[in-house]
């Protein structure tokens, strides 16, 4: 949907065997809140927070599996801190 000629609203994309491939919502024409990927098999790939379209908050990796193995912050756009790696070997 559009508001005040900028993108508003939540959307979601789709790989062509119709798996949900992203989601987040718009707000004036950049992400807000919540975005996520995921895997064409349906899992999840990655979780990222977003303030007036930039990235501001943790954004989070899984693999295929579903495990967390990379973690960051960031800031207003910008990698904020250390990246964490997780190990994924158990």
């Amino acid at each position: 949907m559009l508001e005040r000629g900028y993108l508003s609203g939540d959307f979601k994309s789709y790989y062509e065997t119709r798996q949900l491939k992203e989601q987040g919502t718009y707000e004036f024409g950049g992400i807000q809140g919540k975005y996520e990927t995921f895997n064409i098999d349906g899992s999840i790939l990655s979780e990222s927070e977003y303030k007036d379209g930039e990235l501001s908050g943790t954004q989070k990796f899984y693999t295929k599996t579903g495990e967390l193995y990379r973690e960051q912050k960031w800031s207003k756009g910008t990698l904020h801190g250390n990246t964490k790696y997780y190990s994924t070997a158990g």
